[in-house]
């Protein structure tokens, strides 16, 4: 089961590389994402190591949420990393995507506030 040449990923156009093993279309993805860069003021070896790391630290920050472990620091770790993403939308001229990641930087200060107590305790 293959996808189409121009997958749909969040309404904008990704070009998807058609390969074997799911981890080989990742350069197209990282590719596609320097690509929304190339006339901002960032510079390029920012961009590339940003787009290198970012899908590894949304998916290890996902788990770290989801375990409960240190929560008031997961919730600012992820607040912090969608206004890095949110002020990287802005320099590349994307402002609608910009807004929609600051509603997600709501949900954070909401998580952060809702979760007084860490699920991992040692009881004394």
């Amino acid at each position: 089961m293959g996808l189409p040449p121009d997958a749909s990923l969040a309404g904008y156009s990704v070009p998807v590389c058609r390969y074997r093993e799911n981890l080989s279309r990742y350069p197209c993805i990282v590719a596609y994402y320097s690509s929304l860069f190339d006339h901002s003021l960032l510079p390029a070896f920012l961009v590339k190591i940003h787009a290198a790391l970012i899908l590894f630290f949304e998916y290890g920050l996902a788990v770290w949420l989801l375990s409960g472990w240190r929560l008031r620091l997961a919730w600012k770790v992820a607040g912090v990393l969608l206004v890095s993403l949110a002020i990287g939308m802005i320099f590349a001229g994307k402002y609608d995507v910009a807004s929609a990641n600051y509603i997600y930087v709501l949900f954070c200060a909401v998580g952060l506030f809702s979760s007084e107590f860490d699920r991992w305790r040692v009881a004394q």
